[in-house]
């Protein structure tokens, strides 16, 4: 159980609360509320751009996430038999 505990701990470590992850994310909002725009048709453009890559991010976090939990599951189940 501890070392499914270690894994699980890991996962959230690494795809959550990585330093750059959150940093990264703090630059960016910063960034958007300096350089707002007055116009509405620039500013749904660039959410709607914004949108698509966080959208790719999120993807790709699920395929991280579905790898690293059949590994999860993997050491649980070998812990089991």
């Amino acid at each position: 159980m501890e070392a499914l505990d270690r894994a699980i701990l890991t996962t959230l470590e690494q795809d959550v609360l990585h330093p750059a992850v959150i940093s990264k994310a703090v630059e960016k909002a910063l960034h958007q509320l300096r350089h707002q725009d007055d116009d509405p048709a620039l500013r749904q453009q660039m959410m709607q751009k914004e949108l698509a890559k966080v959208e790719g991010c999120i993807g790709s976090a699920r395929a991280r996430r579905g790898r690293r939990w059949k590994a999860v599951h993997a050491a649980r189940r070998n812990q089991e038999a």
